[in-house]
Parts: C-alpha cells; sequence; structure tokens
C-alpha cells in the first residue's frame, strides 16, 4: 500500500507540516464563517425590537440577575448557618472528650 509520506518509518515532516497547516485553515475558516453568521443572524433579531421592548427586555434580565443574586446569597448564608454549628458541636465533642481523657488520668 503506498501512502502520501511513505511507510510508518519514512516519515515525511514536510507533508505533514502541509497537512496540518491546511487543517487548521479550515477548521479557522469554518469557526470565522460561522461567527460571522451568528453574528448576522443575532442583528437580525434585534433590528426589529422597538427601544421599549429592549428597555423590557434589560429590565426583564436585570429582575433575574438580581433574583439570582439573592439566591446566592441566601444560599450562602445558609452554608455559613451549617458551618457555625458544625464548628460548635466539634467544640462540643472537643471538650466532651477533653474530659473523659482527664476523668481517665486521675
Amino acid at each position: 500500500m503506498t501512502t502520501y509520506g511513505g511507510s510508518q518509518t519514512n516519515f515525511d515532516p514536510d507533508g505533514f507540516t502541509l497537512g496540518a497547516v491546511a487543517g487548521s485553515a479550515m477548521i479557522a475558516g469554518a469557526i470565522g464563517r460561522g461567527i460571522a453568521n451568528l453574528k448576522r443572524r443575532r442583528e437580525g433579531e434585534f433590528a426589529s425590537w422597538s427601544e421599549p421592548a429592549v428597555r423590557a427586555a434589560l429590565d426583564l434580565s436585570e429582575a433575574f440577575r438580581a433574583s439570582e443574586h439573592s439566591l446566592h446569597l441566601e444560599r450562602e448564608a445558609a452554608s455559613a448557618a451549617r458551618v457555625a454549628a458544625l464548628e460548635l458541636l466539634l467544640e462540643r465533642e472537643r471538650t466532651r472528650i477533653k474530659l473523659a481523657l482527664a476523668r481517665l488520668k486521675l
């Protein structure tokens, strides 16, 4: 069987480099076209929006963000309360162990 680069022991670095460069160029071109298509589609989506519609969408987005932030703060406070309770329990257990050890030494 004949291959472009020869046998596996006869590696052609120039052929490999050419293939790598061509493959990279093809991928970069596809990504560039995809970004351009996405940009055109998004521009088309928002071209028909009126200013009040844009403001309403931004207000809704901000309200959602504030709601998510509030939820995050609640979760953070609940986690802090759990940590504090565990620290208190750990301290009680340390004290209990110290007292038990002190009794054993007597």
